[in-house]
């Protein structure tokens, strides 16, 4: 009797620490980051228990870089769309304006003007070339590539263009590339 006596509180004391260490286990299964155990004394369980603290807060610290990770990438993808968004009707401005700036005599004032346009909208590239550069900081990916494919989606992206009403693309493709 003296024996169960002693026997259960001691018992309890360690039962106690290893059940509070399953729930917690299982309320970080369930994703509860904000779950931490109580450390009683200085024994193997309370080594454990600090362990599984701090396991739970790199865990936490992981999840929240993994997710800013994910915004980053998120916003470089939103920043390449725009960019390739935004360079087409730049190209065709500074196309137009280079165009209307070879047409006019010397002594035009509007020549000024138009230099300036070819000016900004080159700076305005510059800027574009650069989003795109930094959306695409990736590893390369190495695979091959039918090069008579990649052609003719970059014909047929800009033959619609109205610059290219009266070209005439003709393809003629050495079959050895």
């Amino acid at each position: 009797a003296l024996a169960g006596i002693i026997a259960v509180p001691i018992a309890r004391l360690i039962t106690h620490p290893i059940q509070e260490l399953v729930e917690a286990h299982h309320r970080l299964m369930n994703g509860d980051m904000t779950v931490h155990v109580e450390a009683y004394g200085n024994g193997e369980l309370a080594v454990l228990a600090r362990s599984f603290n701090q396991m739970v807060d790199t865990l936490h610290r992981t999840q929240m870089e993994l997710i800013r990770a994910e915004k980053l990438a998120s916003m470089g993808q939103l920043a390449a769309g725009v960019a390739h968004e935004i360079n087409n009707p730049l190209g065709t401005i500074l196309l137009f304006a280079d165009v209307l700036y070879r047409e006019t005599d010397e002594n035009d004032p509007r020549r000024a003007d138009l230099q300036m346009i070819i000016k900004e909208t080159n700076r305005c590239k510059n800027i574009v070339a650069g989003l795109l550069n930094f959306a695409r900081q990736q590893e390369v990916l190495l695979q091959e590539t039918n090069l008579h494919q990649v052609l003719d989606q970059s014909i047929e992206a800009v033959r619609h263009q109205p610059t290219f009403t009266r070209v005439q693309i003709v393809r003629q493709y050495d079959p050895a590339i």
